[in-house]
């Protein structure tokens, strides 16, 4: 998401004001908070540069409208070359992922929070959809906290929304990129079986390159570009609320998540990588029978320019076409 043209859009359009009365926005490290308020209601929507947001308070309706006006300035995952041509727009894939959990303040009311990572079209489809049940917190309990899939804040105080929908955003980006890795997989998964049956597989050495490619691409965005094992850089100034992110953050087990990834991601780039060797084997073997028929067709042409019988002329031209055959067989 290009944060700069979503607050220009935001201030500039008028589709806001579906979400209450009166809009405010505060552009933070990595994120741009919108806060809306209808009376004594408030929404509060996140968002973050890897295609991640965050909606507090909307309902189901709000929540498609919301990231729906979104689309003009988000570039979509669906179609791209991490997500391959499978997740093309229009394709039956798709790359969006959804969690929805409810949330409470210490002794206060409750409403239902929204992480929505939006690679594809920001759009309302979703490929998993976590429920969670209501809870309510413990008395005399000052501490933000999550459990039983309920996140349990302290105030109002966006700042503390924040430092939640930090680790929010990176598991529903993880999610998102799982996602992809398992229509990779998917692509691939026939291959071990080709060959162990017939010894060769169907894939061309392009395809293999673009499936390379994008396991590389994949790894890159988990791991360097997403910031998802990093703490972000908006805790150097709100260093008090480090811990409670931090505690979201194992409680949606996200390093034990990437670890699994790059590992599954291992595994597929070794395959790709045994199958890039066979192609060059093969096409090593092609390179030297086409050298030895090209040693027997100068041979053979010697032979035809010191033969004086005509019948001496075929066998030859019969040598060199059945080596022909031979290669192309």
């Amino acid at each position: 998401i290009d944060l700069d043209s979503a607050i220009e859009l935001l201030e500039k359009s008028e589709r806001w004001r579906a979400f209450g009365q009166k809009l405010s926005i505060v552009s933070y490290a990595d994120v741009v908070h919108c806060r809306f308020e209808d009376g004594r209601e408030q929404r509060d929507a996140f968002l973050f540069p890897y295609g991640s947001v965050q909606l507090w308070g909307f309902d189901t309706g709000q929540e498609g409208d919301f990231l729906a006006s979104l689309a003009a300035v988000a570039e979509p995952l669906a179609g791209s070359a991490i997500a391959g041509a499978s997740a093309a727009p229009g394709g039956e894939a798709d790359i969006s992922e959804s969690e929805f959990l409810l949330f409470t303040y210490d002794g206060g009311d409750s409403g239902e929070a929204g992480a929505d990572s939006e690679a594809t079209r920001l759009s309302t489809t979703t490929v998993a959809r976590i429920a969670a049940l209501s809870g309510e917190a413990q008395p005399g309990a000052r501490r933000t906290k999550i459990e039983s899939n309920v996140v349990v804040l302290r105030s109002a105080d966006p700042v503390e929304k924040i430092a939640v929908s930090f680790a929010f955003a990176q598991s529903v980006k993880l999610s998102a990129l799982e996602t992809a890795l398992e229509q990779t997989i998917e692509e691939v998964r026939a291959l071990p079986e080709q060959l162990a049956r017939h010894g060769r597989q169907q894939l061309s050495v392009k395809k293999i390159a673009q499936l390379t490619g994008r396991i590389f691409l994949q790894r890159n965005e988990a791991n360097l570009h997403s910031n998802i094992l990093d703490c972000p850089d908006f805790f150097w100034e709100a260093e008090e609320y480090e811990a409670m992110y931090r505690r979201v953050h194992r409680y949606l087990d996200v390093e034990d998540r990437v670890a699994v990834l790059n590992k599954r991601l291992d595994i597929v780039n070794d395959l790709l990588d045994s199958l890039a060797s066979q192609l060059e084997i093969r096409t090593a073997h092609r390179l030297e029978v086409t050298i030895i028929v090209l040693i027997m067709l100068e041979i053979a042409m010697e032979l035809v320019k010191g033969a004086s019988l005509p019948g001496m002329v075929r066998w030859p031209v019969r040598l060199v076409q059945g080596a022909v055959a031979s290669l192309v067989r």
